[in-house]
């Protein structure tokens, strides 16, 4: 997987914002926002385990708002939107 583009619901979603935040011919994934940065570096393809994930990954957790980040040497591209109150 190349790109991986994911809304974390946690109460705050709006029906707009998947039209709003990613182009219509794009899969986006909603997830729960009990889920971690970890989680979303293995299902991108990044690193093979939530072990790996964490040894390797410097950025911290997942911010508030929208975050869009290149991962490793092929640069595979997650973009998270995750509203805040």
């Amino acid at each position: 997987m190349d790109f991986l583009n994911v809304i974390l619901d946690n109460g705050n979603v709006w029906e707009s914002d998947r039209s709003s935040l990613f182009p219509v011919n794009e899969e986006v994934h909603f997830l729960s926002s009990e889920i971690d940065i970890f989680d979303l570096l293995v299902m991108l393809g990044s690193f093979p385990s939530r072990t790996q994930a964490r040894k390797n990954w410097k950025h911290g957790p997942i911010p508030d708002g929208w975050s869009e980040f290149y991962v490793g040497k092929l640069k595979r591209h997650l973009c998270i939107w995750n509203p805040s109150t």
